[in-house]
């Protein structure tokens, strides 16, 4: 991919001087494997149970290599807890469920940093905020949807991702769902829009 970036940009300064119109290169190698969130570049996985104050249970990573949050009762946490979703008119928020991370590579001289957050939200009655990291501690409440507030991460760092459901007016047997997409820009690229 380099190599071709390269040549085109060889050719553009050939092309300005009326040298030739047109040129063509020869097969250039594009490799990309697919993986699952938990281990792709950008990493969504459930946080981790073991630490105090993670609900890393209340997220899973579905046959389909891909991060759901579950509060549906369908879910296997390996306890006796037999709830089976939220409380009909009430609110809750459940911190630190699921954990974004840098997996990018750090090329020095602070490449490879990212500025992230939750760029869509359709799931009307729900929204993530921040939870901490040990290393760069945020505030927890912080929006997780808000592109002026990202989360900036070195490759390797990470943040939990907390998130409240508000129920009010909903009865016994209504159900949320929806989808997130979740957006991570260079912070040079983000910093200039």
């Amino acid at each position: 991919m380099i190599g071709a970036g390269s040549t085109a940009i060889g050719a553009s300064a050939i092309v300005g001087s009326g040298a030739f119109s047109t040129a063509k290169t020869g097969d250039r190698r594009i490799e990309v494997d697919v993986t699952g969130d938990g281990s792709s570049y950008l990493a969504l996985r459930p946080a981790d149970d073991d630490t105090q104050g993670n609900n890393g249970h209340y997220a899973d990573i579905n046959d389909d290599g891909k991060l759901e949050l579950i509060l549906d009762g369908s879910d296997d946490f390996g306890t006796a807890n037999e709830g089976e979703g939220v409380n009909p008119d009430s609110t809750y928020r459940f911190d630190n469920v699921f954990e974004i991370q840098n997996q990018g590579p750090n090329a020095g001289g602070g490449q490879g940093e990212l500025d992230v957050w939750i760029s869509k939200n359709t799931a009307g009655r729900v929204d993530f905020y921040w939870g901490s990291n040990v290393s760069d501690p945020r505030d927890p409440g912080d929006d997780a949807e808000d592109a002026d507030n990202p989360s900036s991460m070195s490759p390797g760092e990470g943040h939990y991702v907390g998130f409240e459901v508000d129920a009010s007016g909903l009865v016994e047997g209504d159900t949320i769902d929806g989808d997130i997409v979740v957006k991570a820009e260079n912070t040079a690229h983000h910093s200039s829009n």
